[in-house]
Formats: C-alpha cells, structure tokens, sequence
C-alpha cells in the first residue's frame, strides 16, 4: 500500500492550484487507465453541489497519478442531500473497497 501522505500531497497541490487559478475544472473524475482495477488502490470520493468541481479535479489527478476513483457523485452544481452521498463514499471505505475518502462541500 502507498504511503497516505501521496495523497494528501496530491490532494493539497491540486486544491492549492484550483484555488490560486480559480479554476473551473470540467466534471466527471475519470479512472487511470495505466493498471488493471484491481491492480490499483481505490480511493472514493464525493461532494455536495458546491464542492464537486473540487471533486473533479482531485479526481483526475488521483487517477493520473495511477489510484482507482470510485466517484459517489454529485455531478453538478444542483442541490443534493450531502449525507446520501458520504454515506456512499464511507459505506466504500468501511468495506474495504476504498483506501481513502476525500469529501467535498461548499460550507
């Protein structure tokens, strides 16, 4: 397993860059396609309607960095009942087919 601190190091960066640029990051993580699935380690992550451009671009540099994304949504910047989807997202690590779970949220 990869030492935690590469994620967090590649979430602080992408979330340093998003900040300074303002960034508005189109939507959809997408998975790496350098390794089978199952050869990754997957990494769930979900945000509310004010966090998922965030979530987006975590996303892709998770996956560019060779993680497994496991997107619980949402997708778009309309409401949503946040719980729904940390419930997603933790259901995910607490069974073990996520290492890690960044969650994402505009409050």
């Amino acid at each position: 397993m990869r030492d935690p601190s590469e994620v967090r190091e590649l979430v602080r960066r992408i979330v340093d860059a998003t900040l300074a640029a303002a960034a508005t990051a189109p939507t959809g993580a997408r998975e790496a396609a350098a390794a089978p699935a199952a050869a990754r380690e997957m990494i769930a992550i979900g945000g509310d309607h004010g966090g998922y451009r965030l979530k987006d671009a975590i996303g892709r540099v998770l996956a560019e960095a060779g993680f497994g994304v496991r997107d619980c949504g949402t997708n778009s910047p309309a409401a949503v009942d946040y719980p729904d989807i940390a419930h997603a997202v933790a259901r995910l690590v607490a069974g073990r087919d996520s290492v890690t779970s960044p969650f994402y949220g505009g409050n």
